[in-house]
């Protein structure tokens, strides 16, 4: 059976880390999305679609993944 595609919002500051997608086989859900990841000094939402989400794994980064509304 395939693994079902989820989508989930990540917020932080800083750098983004870009190993996250690899470890949750997952992507920016769009180019703004993708756009947003860049460097920046203000704290930050990113879309991502992946087959997996490791909440614990992004707070290591301190990244925090929104809860679903």
């Amino acid at each position: 059976m395939p693994a079902k595609l989820m989508r989930y919002k990540v917020s932080g500051w800083g750098d983004f880390p870009i190993d996250m997608l690899r470890y949750d086989r997952a992507y920016p859900a769009s180019e703004r999305d993708s756009g947003v990841m860049v460097n920046s000094h203000e704290q930050r939402t990113v879309e991502v679609e992946g087959f997996s989400c490791t909440p614990e794994r992004w707070e290591s980064f301190l990244w925090k993944v929104e809860p679903r509304r």
